[in-house]
């Protein structure tokens, strides 16, 4: 469009410049308003060609805002990268899971012959120098559902021998939540370090033991 209009721009100076020089003698004008009467005639010039070519564009359509077939509702997200750099697409929605109702409840069966063995004495990893006498004091309890008859044996199993005694009998009869108390005289090793001695209650239902740490 820019092209057409410097041709025609130049015809209209000229023509503009032989008119004034074919006139009568007019009186002495400025020069500032010799320039400003061209530029206006140039710019009428320019505006009616504007005109012309506005009214030789074909007519065109108004836009639109049509859905296109591959749009998706803003409540699907799409994740394309994916752990394996593949292209597969993964479509997540926010629809809730339904949970089965008619799944049964897992219970646990109380164990018929069962013990807890509590430390009371000494505490978990204690110091001793090597030699060193202390009491050992445990407390046992039966959780089982059944009781205990009297004389359940409490033995030595393995590890750091730190008394003499090897073999406690419960000389009670133990029913569910019963405790009984065992108290043992120990002496620490000569073996410096951690030293460990573990019991066990008859039928291996539990395991009183003793973790000292024996320093030089």
């Amino acid at each position: 469009m820019s092209q057409p209009t410097k041709p025609s721009l130049l015809a209209t100076m000229a023509a503009i410049f032989l008119l004034a020089a074919c006139a009568p003698a007019q009186p002495t004008q400025n020069p500032e308003d010799i320039a400003n009467q061209v530029a206006t005639a140039v710019a009428l010039t320019v505006a009616a060609q504007n005109a012309q070519t506005q009214a030789a564009l074909p007519l065109l359509p108004e836009a639109t805002n049509t859905t296109l077939p591959t749009q998706i509702p803003e409540a699907i997200d799409i994740v394309t990268d994916t752990p394996t750099g593949s292209d597969e697409i993964i479509i997540v929605t926010d629809t809730p899971i339904p949970i089965p109702t008619d799944v049964e409840p897992i219970t646990v069966t109380p164990r018929a012959y069962s013990c807890d063995a509590f430390a009371q004495s000494p505490d978990y990893q204690a110091e001793f120098k090597p030699g060193d006498e202390f009491d050992i004091r445990w407390i046992i309890i039966n959780t089982g559902t059944r009781p205990w008859p009297a004389g359940f044996d409490v033995k030595y199993s393995s590890g750091s021998k730190m008394t003499s005694v090897t073999v406690v009998e419960i000389p009670i009869e133990m029913k569910t939540n019963d405790r009984y108390t065992i108290v043992l005289d120990a002496v620490a090793p000569k073996h410096d370090g951690p030293q460990y001695m573990p019991w066990i209650v008859q039928g291996q239902l539990c395991y009183p033991s003793v973790i000292i740490n024996v320093v030089k």
